[in-house]
């Protein structure tokens, strides 16, 4: 018998693998836009270029690590207002900060201090696979965090964005859930 963790995580890092496929085989017209991302204006956080960028609809996958299990969908909405970034799923709305000098590690559980390991992974592609298929280095990609509620009751992330149409991630929370992010729209 099948696990049904597994069958999630086979069924996301097929669709991880398919968009940025897509990316990579994005026309011109998509090209400028996404270098725009992470090319100079991302890493110098020039909210005032990324922000409209980045704007819109996404779509969040969240399969569930250590204590948390399951995944978790959801759609986001990111807006650009007076020169913030703010993320919205409907009912919350909390602003974007940007990570300013060294971005913080991808695929690292911050409650726990330490790296995923790799079958925490929520895809299975590598983090050189993402650099490599979307033309972005993580460590100059733009990252932002975030916190939403204080106290017993709150949660908190980091998403980096390699282009206008992927982000990658971690959210964590008070109840000491853990869960890696795939934003894709």
């Amino acid at each position: 018998m099948q696990d049904h963790g597994e069958t999630h995580r086979h069924a996301i890092r097929r669709a991880a693998l398919a968009g940025l496929a897509v990316l990579a085989l994005a026309g011109p017209a998509r090209a400028s836009d996404d270098s725009a991302v992470c090319g100079p204006d991302g890493a110098r956080m020039r909210l005032g270029k990324l922000g409209p960028l980045l704007a819109g609809t996404w779509q969040g996958e969240a399969p569930g690590l250590g204590y948390t299990t399951g995944v978790q969908k959801f759609p986001v909405t990111i807006s650009y207002k007076n020169g913030r970034l703010y993320m919205s799923d409907g009912g919350h709305m909390t602003e974007l900060r940007p990570v300013r000098g060294a971005r913080k590690p991808l695929r690292y559980d911050f409650v726990k201090q330490r790296k995923l390991p790799k079958s925490a992974w929520a895809t299975e592609i590598t983090l050189q696979d993402v650099e490599l298929t979307s033309g972005c280095k993580l460590t100059v990609a733009p990252q932002f965090s975030w916190t939403l509620g204080t106290g017993a009751r709150s949660s908190n992330g980091i998403y980096s964005f390699v282009s206008a149409n992927i982000g990658l991630g971690t959210m964590w929370n008070s109840a000491m859930g853990s869960r890696e992010v795939l934003l894709t729209r």
